[in-house]
């Protein structure tokens, strides 16, 4: 029935019908309790948790069955032909006759375990836990009870850290099982169906599944940025960034952490000198991911097993990946989350970021984030804005003709005003006092590059002081990395406040004068699509962004901002030879702190005006046969 072996770390290996399966050593006292039970034999079983005062009725269990056959991509046909109804609270369980009945019919067997006071045990918070044995797949063997999770294999090399949590524990382990490819190793997931934990069900994120991108504390994991001579240096991280640890009181099952550009910066796969690039799922498969979020982006348009991941923003470190990976993303709005235990790319504009592929799910998923407020403006969009000078920069006609459908669309559904505006003709008609006559450009000249570089370059101080205590010399980095840091170390303090004094003036300006009005929204495009490939060579100095690119409109506001798929362009690929599809996708900003209500609006429009609201897994974002909604 199973096939096991030892593993490391208290882990055992096994193969159910095909399938890779992993079990985690877990100490209990069930041998005890079910003198019925052939203990000797090893077997696979499904714990059921069962509440002594409200226990499972024949429709109840009918329910959860059905879900754990169609459903739950953990069980097993041999996990359900054992059945433990285990006690979530001290009492008596007694089963109704109709479902006893019921299950011998199914021809399974069944046994009940009841809590005791000394089958509860004190967690270090000093709770008490909340089950005796946690529902879930199990494996019995040695007189142990052995969780069960289900082994994926990260094919697109998405995953730095491969976690799991066994039941009871508060600190995550690490997993190195090689996959089938010498290159991959497997993930562990467990079970998605909440009611087979009553404790969580009632959690929003029970049973989703989340991967973080490597720039967030894990407690007793080492980040590695992606880059060695960091990981050199780290250490155990102490405890979880507070962001995180939200997700994961209110149920979210962390399964590992994400790649990214190297040190958070720039990175094209070609660049890649320690940790190789992820695999753009999209088209041929050989596109570039983008960055820094690059393995969260990916790993949410490639896994159908994976519900969420967690990346990062700075200036398009989630959006320019959410669109390259077609996949729905949100930059929250900076300081709606703590930013505690997150390594800083540009501390200024560092907010987290939420991948997904379906808007609702996406819509849900920041709602529960600790997002939701009353001050939050619940007003419907009061306009559409269109900032001309990053329209008109779209040099493929063809990109160019699905963002104006999708802006066509968006006001035939809702009526709402389109306003087309040249950011430089309002400056010219109305500048900030402060401007002293200056265009727009001359205005905000080498502001984002002396902001950004000062604090990318400062940022690392410690870092690169500890690296030359230990190595007696600099931490190798990629060529991006190395050329912020030597135009960080150029800019002087002066430099810098000046710079950050006209990005103030320039996110008032905008207030008062790009989102005047009730609840206006902003279109923006992203960047280009075109082919964009693993082994393109980089040629060149190092793109620099400018503080008026439109990548940095949202941070200079604090603004969040949604990225949407709206379309595939199709392309002649050189890997393959055949025509493959780019994703398009547009990003939609709204005032800041507006991220719950700037979400529902999004798929609001996009249900009213017909447009999909998820997209698949794989090469294509859409396929024909899907319901639009």
């Amino acid at each position: 029935m199973y096939v096991a072996s030892p593993a490391t770390n208290g882990f055992k290996l096994c193969r159910t019908m095909g399938s890779h399966a992993l079990s985690a050593t877990q100490q209990n006292s069930l041998s005890k309790r079910l003198p019925t039970f052939q203990q000797d034999a090893p077997q696979f079983i499904t714990a059921i948790p069962t509440d002594p005062a409200s226990p499972w009725t024949k429709d109840t269990f009918i329910h959860l069955f059905d879900s754990l056959v169609h459903e739950d991509d953990v069980s097993e046909p041999e996990f359900r032909n054992i059945l433990l109804f285990c006690g979530s609270a001290e009492g008596s369980i007694e089963l109704p006759k109709s479902l006893e009945q019921h299950i011998h019919r199914l021809g399974l067997q069944y046994h009940v375990v009841e809590v005791n006071d000394d089958s509860h045990r004190k967690r270090d918070s000093g709770d008490m836990a909340d089950v005796a044995i946690p529902g879930g797949a199990y494996l019995w063997a040695n007189r142990r009870l052995q969780p069960v999770f289900r082994l994926y294999e990260d094919k697109q090399s998405c995953l730095v850290h491969y976690l799991l949590r066994p039941a009871g524990e508060r600190q995550h382990k690490q997993l190195q099982l090689t996959g089938r490819n010498v290159q991959s190793f497997y993930a562990a997931v467990p079970s998605r169906i909440p009611d087979l934990v009553k404790s969580q069900s009632s959690k929003p994120f029970a049973g989703k599944r989340v991967l973080v991108k490597d720039v967030f504390d894990i407690h007793g994991i080492r980040t590695t940025l992606c880059d060695r001579a960091y990981y050199d240096m780290s250490s155990p991280a102490p405890e979880t960034a507070p962001a995180i640890q939200m997700l994961i009181d209110q149920g979210a099952e962390l399964v590992g952490t994400t790649k990214l550009s190297s040190m958070i910066s720039w990175e094209e796969p070609s660049e890649c000198m320690d940790y190789s690039a992820p695999f753009n799922p999209r088209g041929d498969n050989y596109q570039s991911p983008a960055g820094s979020s690059s393995g969260s982006a990916a790993a949410v348009a490639a896994y159908e097993w994976l519900d969420y991941a967690i990346g990062t923003d700075s200036t398009g470190s989630c959006r320019r990946p959410a669109m390259v990976n077609g996949c729905f993303a949100i930059r929250i709005s900076k300081g709606k989350l703590p930013s505690e235990g997150m390594a800083p790319c540009f501390p200024l504009f560092d907010t987290p970021a939420v991948f997904a592929r379906d808007i609702s799910d996406l819509s849900f998923f920041v709602k529960h984030w600790g997002l939701d407020s009353l001050e939050e403006c619940r007003q419907h969009p009061s306009s559409i804005i269109l900032p001309l000078e990053y329209i008109d920069a779209i040099r493929s006609r063809h990109q160019r003709a699905i963002l104006d459908t999708l802006v066509d669309d968006l006001h035939e559904c809702t009526k709402i005003d389109v306003h087309r505006i040249s950011l430089q003709a309002l400056w010219d008609s109305n500048p900030p006092a402060e401007a002293g006559g200056q265009s727009l450009h001359e205005f905000l000249q080498d502001v984002g590059p002396h902001a950004f570089f000062f604090d990318f370059y400062h940022s690392t101080d410690q870092f690169r002081q500890n690296y030359f205590d230990k190595h007696h010399a600099s931490p190798p980095v990629n060529r991006m990395t190395a050329y912020r840091w030597d135009m960080g170390s150029r800019i002087t303090a002066q430099q810098r406040h000046h710079a950050g004094r006209r990005l103030e003036i320039y996110k008032t300006w905008l207030l008062s004068r790009l989102l005047c009005g009730e609840n206006p929204i902003v279109v923006l495009p992203i960047m280009d699509a075109e082919p964009n490939y693993r082994d393109d060579q980089v040629c060149g100095l190092p793109t620099v962004q400018e503080a008026w690119d439109q990548l940095w409109l949202s941070p200079v506001l604090g603004s969040p901002e949604v990225t949407v798929p709206i379309g595939q362009i199709p392309y002649m690929s050189k890997k393959t030879g055949a025509e493959e599809v780019l994703p398009v996708a547009v990003s939609i900003m709204g005032l800041p702190g507006t991220d719950c209500s700037l979400v529902a609006s999004v798929e609001t429009m996009l249900r009213q005006s017909g447009r999909p609201l998820r997209v698949a897994s794989g090469r294509q974002m859409f396929v024909e046969d899907w319901e639009v909604v």
